[in-house]
């Protein structure tokens, strides 16, 4: 927007480039003088907060590292999953999250930058003892109502597979509990099986001391390649803060 003084009256003339580089003063100016909250919650091997506090992963390090190469200040915050998506919801001020998948729901209420990682390919993580189906789908997995799956509240496994959960005949129980407390019950026989993709197996496999042999993983022949994490930000974020992250990101 600029300004034109005509016989001594001022007028607004809007035009495109002014408004544009006054928005990317705006967004310099408030990234110069504001830290973002960056707030995150443990999903390992994507988010991990060591003992001293320091956060690491896949999908942090990446996140962390388009703020920096973007000159944008952050701050990071310790939340749980619940919370960060209620936080978002409300908008009450600007603040981004790392490592969410993208859906209809979520673009509904929040913004997102381009992909910061990719998942490996979904597979199920079962009790020594299950009995899988021979040729398994998640389909044919999802169709014994005796078939007991414990999953993560507020996590996304993936549009194809949510798809098929909604329909499902099998037991879903969902939990606040983190992952390791998940694994834990597979592995105990208090349910069957639960989904996660490969990286993950890898990581509470070693984290937990659990050989691999004491699980059966597995992988579907029906489900697609793993889907991209991205940094979530509420709407109060400007879009060239987004921009710029966008152009830190590889």
């Amino acid at each position: 927007m600029s300004w034109q003084f005509v016989s001594g009256k001022s007028t607004f003339i809007t035009d495109g480039f002014t408004l544009l580089l006054a928005m990317l003063l705006a967004s310099a100016a408030f990234a110069a003088d504001t830290p973002i909250p960056l707030q995150y919650s443990e999903r390992p091997p994507y988010v991990t907060r060591s003992p001293d506090g320091s956060v690491s992963g896949i999908a942090a390090t990446a996140a962390m590292r388009a703020f920096k190469a973007a000159g944008i200040p952050y701050e990071l915050q310790f939340m749980s999953a619940k919370h960060q998506l209620v936080n978002l919801q409300a908008n009450e001020e600007p603040l981004c999250s790392i490592a969410w998948y993208k859906t209809p729901e979520r673009e509904a209420f929040a913004k997102f930058t381009r992909p910061v990682s990719q998942d490996t390919q979904t597979i199920a993580l079962t009790n020594i003892n299950f009995q899988a189906p021979q040729h398994a789908t998640i389909e044919n997995l999802l169709a014994n109502p005796e078939t007991r799956i414990l999953l993560k509240q507020a996590v996304v496994y993936g549009s194809y597979v949510e798809t098929r959960l909604s329909s499902a005949k099998a037991h879903v129980i969902r939990t606040y509990d983190e992952y390791e407390t998940i694994v834990r019950a597979i592995k105990n026989g208090r349910a069957d099986l639960t989904f996660a993709t490969l990286e993950e197996v890898d990581y509470y496999a070693k984290h937990l001391g659990y050989p691999i042999a004491a699980f059966n993983v597995i992988r579907f022949d029906d489900v697609p390649p793993g889907e991209y994490r991205h940094i979530l930000c509420s709407k109060k974020v400007p879009d060239a803060i987004i921009e710029r992250l966008n152009a830190a990101l590889p």
